[in-house]
């Protein structure tokens, strides 16, 4: 049977990925909870469009190995572990996909969850357990996934990207000048969820993100207090990527530290893993109230 350590294990292995620490003057800088998205300064938004300019190219693929650790206010947490995520985007032939995976050394794999179109898959292996469902009864159970999207988890590794993606569509964002850092602030169009990043102006490295439901709570806070230089001599120029990644989901009272190990960008398509067959295992619903 799956206890509530498990579940919030598996939290950490989907989790968007934020931080304890905030940086001084943080929060003043999230005190405009209604985005205006008609004004922002265009010198501002064109250097740091610039700056960004070699990864502005739309994702294609990921993969990324981690090591995570899971704290929770009040419980002891067990040590490490290591989270896989690998990220395909559609192609006219094959749907959008997410896998994730968590092990540890001793025990192998623990939790696969598989994401493709609108179906959703979470398998324990220990249990041999089966939880299948849609994309929104994935999300919307905060007992398996903390409430959380797996593409939140891609977001967070490709921030970057993500974040010249939105500078790439004037007028969908708002940019103010905080100092040091530039704030980039966008609504998602189609959930209405808020979007925050807070980036250095010295090397428009991303420090936080920060996201929001429609109605302004806090939903998932992303830091980033380490960043390393991608050494791939192929290349002409190093990129800047996240090597420290943690995540704060508050409802939860959870805290996520990840440590990238390898990660890859744009492989080749390959084609998706497929979905566990459901005579195989003890299948339950996703909409489980509560939780599997």
């Amino acid at each position: 049977m799956l206890n509530r350590f498990h579940l919030l294990i598996l939290a950490a292995t989907v989790g968007l990925l934020a931080a304890c620490g905030k940086p001084r003057g943080f929060e003043s800088a999230y005190a405009e909870k209604e985005l205006n998205t008609g004004t922002f300064r265009t010198d501002d938004a064109a250097a740091l469009k610039s700056a960004l300019e070699a990864e502005a190219a739309p994702l294609e693929s990921l993969w990324v190995k981690m090591g995570v650790t899971p704290r929770q206010r009040g419980k002891r947490m067990s040590p490490s572990f290591t989270a896989t995520a690998i990220y395909q985007a559609g192609t006219a032939d094959i749907p959008e996909y997410i896998l994730l995976g968590f092990s540890r050394r001793e025990l192998g794999t623990l939790f696969t969850v598989l994401v493709s179109g609108d179906r959703a898959q979470f398998y324990a292996n220990q249990d041999r357990h089966l939880f299948e469902g849609s994309i929104s009864d994935l999300a919307g159970n905060a007992a398996v996934l903390g409430g959380l999207s797996p593409r939140d988890l891609v977001s967070a590794v490709a921030v970057r990207r993500e974040l010249a993606t939105v500078l790439g569509k004037p007028g969908t964002f708002a940019i103010r000048d905080r100092g040091t850092h530039l704030l980039v602030a966008t609504r998602h169009a189609t959930t209405g969820r808020q979007y925050f990043w807070l980036v250095r102006k010295v090397d428009a490295l991303v420090e936080e993100v920060l996201i929001r439901t429609p109605a302004g709570a806090e939903e998932v806070r992303v830091a980033y207090p380490r960043w390393s230089l991608e050494t791939d001599p192929a290349k002409a120029a190093q990129t800047p990527w996240p090597s420290r990644i943690e995540i704060t989901i508050p409802a939860e009272s959870i805290l996520i530290e990840a440590d990238v190990r390898e990660y890859r960008f744009d492989r080749e398509h390959a084609p998706p893993p497929r979905f566990k067959p459901r005579e195989t295992y003890a299948l339950r619903d996703l909409r489980l109230e509560g939780g599997p």
